[in-house]
């Protein structure tokens, strides 16, 4: 598994562009920017998943548990997927097919 850290590696890139580049790499968008279900939902822009992290201050190391758990259990099947983590649930969406898979 290969991770990329937009806000480190491009700082400055739009969601459109950040959405487009993890489509087109066949990644698992990992973010605390609900701006991102808007593009997916409401703009329909293709998405590989999203994994949307939604937490108050000083929940931060609840949600990182909750993630590891996440990825430990479903792994590849997130991808199709918007998937909101809180520290204490986890919400699946399935997101359109097939035109948001890569081929």
């Amino acid at each position: 598994m290969s991770v990329a850290a937009v806000r480190e590696d491009c700082p400055g890139l739009s969601d459109q562009v950040v959405l487009e580049r993890a489509y087109r790499d066949g990644a698992i968008l990992l973010t605390e920017d609900s701006d991102f279900g808007t593009w997916v939902f409401a703009h329909q822009i293709r998405t590989t998943g999203v994994v949307f992290l939604r937490y108050r201050p000083g929940e931060h190391e609840l949600v990182a548990g909750v993630l590891q758990a996440l990825i430990f259990r479903e792994g590849a099947t997130l991808h199709g997927k918007f998937v909101t983590l809180t520290p204490k649930k986890i919400r699946f969406r399935m997101l359109e097919s097939p035109r948001d898979a890569p081929a």
